[in-house]
């Protein structure tokens, strides 16, 4: 069986009078989401790098502020993507009576081409000047 790292980024994009300063390691997203969503601003929640084979289940913990959770299904030669199922990002609530508990905020599926980069919007309100976004980068692992 097949063995992947899967690379996830959460970002908080934003719309600004003034573009914000872009970390380096956005800049090619930040251009892509530019265009489409009219964000110029875009900060790092957090980031982590996951490995697992086809059918294991990942729990990861994000800065102790988020949680993933997915399940590595298989991998298609055909098209060279890997299946990334019941993919879940939760919101861990800090402190008082719930701290601890996970606040869903994004659920679905996703095929993932290797190599290459998925973004996926979270969460945003249509008057909302602010979105939590994910990007996605599963590769073959070592």
């Amino acid at each position: 069986s097949h063995l992947f790292l899967l690379e996830l980024k959460v970002i908080y994009a934003g719309r600004a009078p003034a573009a914000g300063k872009v970390p380096d390691d956005l800049k090619e997203i930040a251009a892509k989401l530019s265009g489409v969503l009219r964000f110029n601003t875009f900060e790092k929640a957090g980031e982590i790098s996951v490995v697992g084979k086809e059918g294991d289940p990942i729990i990861a913990r994000i800065d102790d502020v988020y949680r993933a959770d997915l399940r590595f299904g298989e991998y298609d030669p055909q098209s060279d993507s890997v299946r990334v199922s019941a993919f879940q990002l939760s919101r861990i609530n800090p402190s008082g009576k719930d701290a601890g508990q996970v606040e869903p905020l994004l659920t679905t599926n996703l095929n993932l081409r290797l190599g290459q980069t998925a973004v996926v919007g979270a969460t945003r309100q249509p008057e909302s000047s602010r979105a939590l976004m994910l990007i996605l980068t599963a590769r073959a692992a070592e």
